[in-house]
Parts: C-alpha cells; sequence; structure tokens
C-alpha cells in the first residue's frame, strides 16, 4: 500500500492510502487523485505498482509530471520520493517490502526427450 500526502503551494491539503494495481492523477473527478486546475490534464500521470515496487508515468500531458524537479516520462518511485504537477505536490510513502527484494522464479519441466 502506498500513503500519499497531497500539497498545493506546500500546504497540505489530502492524504490517500491506496491499495490498487494502478493510481490516476488528474483533473478530472474519475482519477483516484483528483487536481482541481485547467493546467492538470484530463488524466495527468498514473502511479503503477510492478512487483513490490512502484513506478510513475506521464500519460502524455501538455504541463508535465515532475519527480523531485525532473521532468519525468516513466521512472521508480522510492519512500520520499515527491512528485510535482503544476503547483501540487505529492508526497510517497512506500513502505519497505521484504518480498519486492526476493526474485520469484518460475521452473518449467520440460518435455521427456522422445523415444528412439
Amino acid at each position: 500500500m502506498i500513503k500519499i500526502t497531497l500539497c498545493r503551494n506546500k500546504d497540505p491539503i489530502d492524504r490517500y492510502e491506496i491499495d490498487a494495481p494502478t493510481i490516476s492523477i488528474g483533473r478530472l473527478d474519475s482519477n483516484d487523485i483528483q487536481l482541481d486546475d485547467t493546467g492538470v490534464s484530463k488524466v495527468h500521470a498514473q502511479i503503477k505498482r510492478l512487483g513490490g515496487g512502484y513506478v510513475l508515468e506521464d500519460c502524455l500531458s501538455t504541463n508535465g509530471t515532475f519527480l523531485d524537479d525532473q521532468r519525468v516520462t516513466a521512472t521508480s518511485l522510492e519512500n520520499g520520493s515527491v512528485i510535482n504537477i503544476l503547483n501540487y505536490s505529492l508526497l510517497c510513502e512506500i513502505p519497505d517490502d521484504p518480498q519486492a527484494h526476493e526474485s520469484t522464479f518460475v521452473y518449467l519441466e520440460a518435455d521427456p526427450p522422445p523415444k528412439e
């Protein structure tokens, strides 16, 4: 589960705890996190859970998505990452998941060799 503190002009305005595979961020009220500003795209960005981690993806927004003041198209998130969209900041709290550091292997049994 990711926890996000939403700030506008550096003032906290909301807090989210979301346990979903995809989190949408944008101007429309159908987004998981709505940013009420005409400069924000309808669906501006998404946070996707991959394995035990999270990835931030810009959804071809007009004004860009920034992570720690760097414009990004897609990048991984870490605990303490700050997403900036216009005058909004989203502070991400990502718990350390011990399973995120483990590899999962699937072994497939090969077909038996043909008989001669």
